[in-house]
Order: C-alpha cells, then structure tokens, then sequence
C-alpha cells in the first residue's frame, strides 16, 4: 500500500467520481486492518517510489524498468503504468522486510 500525502491529480485519475475523504477513509481502514491482523505495513509515497525503491533494490532505474518489462511480459494485459507501479511497490517493500 502506499502512503503519503493525497495528490488531488492521482485522486482524480484513480477514482473522479469518489470524494477524497472516502478514498482516505478506506485507506485507513486497510491499515487499521493490516494492523489488527498484525500485518507489517510498509508505507511508500509515489513521488519517491523510483528513487526509494532503485535504493533498497540495489538498481538502477534502468535495471528496474528492464525487470519490470519482463514481468509484464510474463503476466500479461493489463500492464500499465498503474501495476508497474504496485509491483515496484511491493517489490521494495518486500526486499525492505527481508533486509
């Protein structure tokens, strides 16, 4: 999951039809969740993901967007922007807990 401050572009591009108080209701209730059921929860701010997650990785950009590449391969349509960006999430977030 990621965390941070709402930007209201992302916001609307998400979701446009959603007030923001409701899409930071639920995020809050998924950490709540994540707590109770005593889930490590890594919080990671979109704007810094590249740069946090080349970081903990141990790559470059380059190499993160070559690994990515061919995980979308290997996954399939859809593979947007948006699951680029959850898989490099939980790939840094997941090498963060192992470290």
């Amino acid at each position: 999951m990621t965390g941070g401050p709402p930007h209201g572009k992302l916001l609307s591009r998400v979701a446009p039809d959603v007030p923001v108080a409701e899409i930071l209701a639920v995020r809050d209730a998924l950490r709540f969740a994540t707590d109770r059921c005593g889930l490590d929860l890594a919080n990671l701010d979109e704007k810094s993901l590249s740069e946090r997650g080349a970081e903990i990785l141990g790559l470059t950009p380059a190499e993160i967007d070559q690994h990515l590449k061919t995980l979308g391969l290997a996954a399939g349509k859809p593979w947007r922007k948006e699951q680029k960006r959850a898989c490099l999430a939980a790939w840094t977030a997941v090498t963060a807990q192992g470290a």
